[in-house]
Formats: structure tokens, sequence, C-alpha cells
């Protein structure tokens, strides 16, 4: 029977795992998991012929993340620790009573470890939402356990637990029950027609479970075992992703996409979205627009005077751009002023492109991990446009130099704590 317990607890992070991939969410959590066990058992001696203890034992175990190894910001972390009190109190409230399991004494089918597993870890966070994902496997005896995953999605403003009516009204809802059904019978290869119960489903019409969660790219339902079908077909998902929501979700403020942190004041050639990952990391990304000229080449560049960035502290996530260089402290770079190249006096991070036509419009996105106590992050950024006859930079006539001789956009960027 211990083996059983390890199997099924094993099962329940193989489900977790396929779970992260199905909701296509990057932003895994770090985190370590503290662990804590109640259990008690009464022991038989076994019958004769069979020589394998026959002892029934009752455990419950808890595992939660340890608060101080999430690597976020302090206001966030503070909310996660609040949502973790209740599960803590509830735990320490629960007595196992030996008297309960000693009713079972003479019941021989009755033994091994009946538990209750609860695992509790950070899942997905958006700009206003952050969510727990409660994985809870049980044995209580018969021919095999239930796992089954709970997610709690929390509003970060307040941390008030969501339902599906907190963040979408009655019309919404009922367009979003079409949607779901609408993609799921396609991934399912079902007709318009087609009674649910052909894909498994106890019912022959579609059901919109209330076990969801929300994820930077979209939308999550899970359905666990025994939901809508039999304990032998698993579980089931369906994500739906922002764009797929797109005609529900337009002033909703849950699914609002950031504003812009900067956009150049000529022409708007620059918009900068800054993106507080956690204490330790946070995500630039940069929309490029070739207006000033008929562009055939262009650069993007980023200093940052108050980092010591190495390039293993910087992860590209897209860029439209043919080539991306990391420039470290001390490398040779060009200086416009002195005609030449110079030792950098502090990182340089630098994108080269070419461009076909005017309004051509590139994406630069990367990850930077910063030390931890950094409040601000200084940034000089600038766009640089050249065709056959001239060079272009933006700004052109900004007092801003930056170590390269050329004028720059000086930006502070607040690290969110």
């Amino acid at each position: 029977m211990k083996r059983k317990s390890q199997l099924l607890v094993l099962f329940g992070i193989l489900s977790v795992t396929t779970l992260y991939s199905k909701a296509e969410t990057k932003e895994q959590i770090p985190y370590t998991l503290y662990e804590q066990e109640k259990r008690v058992c009464i022991h038989r001696l076994p019958k004769k012929s069979k020589k394998k203890d026959n002892s029934l034992c009752q455990e419950y175990r808890l595992e939660i993340p340890e608060v101080n190894s999430l690597k976020l910001n302090d206001k966030l972390t503070k909310r996660i620790e609040q949502s973790l009190k209740p599960y803590l109190k509830k735990f320490r409230e629960k007595l196992i009573q030996e008297d309960e399991l000693k009713e079972f004494k003479n019941d021989s089918d009755a033994k091994g470890t009946w538990y209750e597993h609860i695992r509790i870890i950070p899942f997905a966070y958006t700009d206003s939402t952050y969510t727990l994902l409660e994985n809870r496997v049980t044995y209580t005896g018969g021919a095999h356990g239930n796992d089954e995953i709970l997610l709690h999605i929390y509003d970060r403003k307040n941390n008030n637990e969501l339902e599906l009516k907190d963040i979408f009204n009655k019309s919404e809802l009922e367009q979003l029950s079409k949607i779901a059904e609408k993609k799921y019978r396609e991934e399912q290869k079902l007709k318009k027609t087609d009674s649910m119960k052909k894909a498994g489903w106890f019912s022959d019409e579609f059901q919109l479970t209330k076990n969801f969660c929300l994820t930077s790219k979209g939308i999550l339902f899970h359905y666990n075992p025994y939901e809508i079908k039999p304990y032998s077909e698993g579980s089931t998902e369906i994500f739906l992703t922002n764009k797929e929501l797109t005609s529900i979700v337009k002033e909703n403020p849950y699914f609002a996409s950031k504003k812009p942190f900067f956009q150049s004041d000529v022409g708007e050639d620059l918009t900068l979205y800054a993106y507080t990952i956690d204490t330790d990391t946070i995500e630039l990304k940069i929309v490029n627009t070739s207006k000033k000229i008929k562009t055939h080449k262009n650069w993007l560049s980023l200093s940052f005077p108050n980092l010591k960035l190495k390039k293993r502290n910087v992860q590209l996530l897209k860029s439209d751009f043919k080539r991306f260089y990391v420039y470290e402290k001390g490398r040779k770079i060009f200086n416009k002023e002195l005609k030449k190249d110079i030792k950098a006096k502090y990182p340089l991070l630098e994108a080269e492109g070419e461009a076909r036509k005017e309004e051509d419009k590139k994406v630069l996105d990367f990850k930077m991990n910063i030390p931890r106590d950094i409040k601000n992050i200084q940034l000089y950024i600038r766009a640089t446009y050249k065709d056959k006859n001239e060079t272009i930079t933006s700004p052109n006539n900004n007092k801003n130099i930056g170590q390269q001789g050329y004028s720059n956009y000086q930006i502070s960027i607040p690290v969110e704590k």
C-alpha cells in the first residue's frame, strides 16, 4: 500500500506538469515546498497464512511553498502568504482519532494507509491576478485513490478569491461558454449537433466548469475526473487564448493590455513596455517603428548606467532584428564623437536589422536579472536609421548624451517591490 501511495502522489505531480503545458503559461514561479504531516496507525498481527503487516494507518500531509523562496515582488509575496494561512489553520485543526481507526480493527479488508495529501503551488499570474494550484490526492480504501486539481484565482488588488461571475457579466458568460464549447468540439472533432456523450461526457449538453484561472496568454478551464467523465477518462482541459476572447474582453479590466511605460515624443517610433517579473527579474519589450526615412538599416541601443549586466543575465524572448548583442562593461564599443572604439563604461544592449519599407515595425523583447535591492533601473535608449544618403537618430537633439556620443532618451524604470 505504501507503494501505491507514492505512485498516486507521482501521478499528481505529472498532472500538474501537464497542466502547465496546456495552460500555455511560461511564468512558472520558483518555490521551495514546506511539508507538514500527521500520521497515526493501529497495528494488527498478520494472519497466520500471511506474513505481511496488516496495519491500518491514517495520514494527512500538507505541502505549501516557503514564502521566503518565492522570487516575487514583496507585495505579491505577502498576498500569497495571506492566502496560504487558511490551509495552515485547517491542517493544524485537523485531528486524527485513533478510535476511528479501531472501528476497522477486525476488518481485514481495511489495511494499508488511508491518506489525504494536499500540495499548494503558485501556478500563474497576470498584471491583475495570481493563481494558486491545489493538488489534492486522497485514498480511503477501494480500487484506487482520487487525484484532483483545484485552481484558486485571486485579485492582486484586494486579495479576494475570484469566481467567473466576478470577471464576466451574465451576457459575457453565455458567450464564453459558446466559445469554449466551439473550441472543444473542434478539438474533439464533434459536430455541432453531436451529443457530448460522444466525447465521453455524462451529459448530453456542454458545461463550463467553475474551476479556472487566468494566465498572461488566456484562460484555462480544468475538469477533474468524475466531473464530466468517468475516472478512467482522466481530466479535461480547455484553454482559450486572449485572441479567441477578443470579442468579450475589450473593456474587461482583468484582460486590459499593459499600457506603454514610455513612448518617444517624435513620431512615437519607440514604445517601451516594462514588466516586473519578480524581485530580481524585469522584462523589457520595445516596439521600434521606422517612420523617419526609407530605412535600409536600423539599430536599437539600450545602455544601463546603474547595472552590472553579464551576458548570462540577459535572456532574449523575441527579436525581429537580425542580430542582438550584449556588451558588458569594458567591452569595445563605437563612439560617434571620438570616431573610434572605446571601452564601455556600463552595459550596452544593441539590436541591428534592416527595414524594407516605411513604418516597418520590429519587436525586441528580453528579460534581465537585476540586483534584488535595486529600486530603479536607469536606461539610455535610442534608435538609429540609415539609408544611402543620411543617418537619423531618435532623439536627434536631446541633451542626454550617452557613452557612444549619441543623444538618448533617459528613462528611470521603477522596480515594483
